[in-house]
């Protein structure tokens, strides 16, 4: 393949979200203890451990988040400011090594996506970062893809998505025709293609 540009997703993905630490969004937890009207204290645990793995939308979706869970979540956010101490992952500066046009869409509230780019310093390394915040009214990664291709006149041949979750930006990609590869860094899902580090991209950007 003859790939020209690359589409690239945030958590899991350039950065292990985990490393974050709990205390950082301690508050944001605790408001959706003070208002849980859903769930035994035992399944918000469970709940909230989602959160890590998925966007607020897609877990709020998936178990029924009651509007007043939703509306102190985002109303306890808008209050805080968020400041990271935060690294990619050692084999990114192989992907920065890769002389193509590179794309940034990460899924997630926004406020808090744009304070995980400014504490990884990763910024210029994009020509466009795009934000995929369904509580703005975003049109999912697929609506988001086809915007990028018409807005710079990409050629959807030479396009490479890059994430870690085949039911977000792989399934996007699939979707739309695009040439994909799961980065899979444990080598424990059942999927091709996919690889471990960027180190292995060079084989898909020939």
């Amino acid at each position: 393949m003859s790939i020209k540009t690359l589409f690239l997703d945030l958590d899991y993905t350039i950065f292990e979200t985990r490393t974050i630490g709990y205390h950082h969004f301690a508050d944001l937890f605790n408001v959706l203890d003070s208002v849980n009207d859903r769930f035994s204290p035992e399944k918000l645990e469970l709940v909230k451990d989602e959160l890590w793995k998925y966007t607020f939308h897609e877990v709020a979706e998936r178990y029924g988040f009651s509007n007043q869970m939703i509306h102190a979540y985002f109303s306890r956010m808008r209050e805080m400011n968020f400041s990271f101490d935060i690294s990619p992952y050692p084999d990114y500066r192989e992907l920065q090594n890769i002389s193509l046009p590179k794309y940034l869409i990460t899924s997630g509230s926004e406020p808090i996506q744009q304070a995980k780019i400014r504490a990884l310093g990763i910024e210029s390394d994009f020509i466009q970062i795009c934000y995929d915040d369904r509580m703005q009214g975003s049109p999912g990664k697929a609506g988001i893809f086809t915007q990028l291709i018409h807005q710079d006149d990409l050629d959807p041949e030479g396009i490479l998505v890059i994430g870690d979750n085949p039911e977000s930006e792989i399934k996007a990609a699939k979707n739309l025709g695009l040439h994909y590869v799961l980065i899979d860094r444990k080598g424990s899902v059942d999927f091709k293609p996919k690889i471990q580090s960027f180190a292995e991209l060079a084989s898909f950007t020939y």
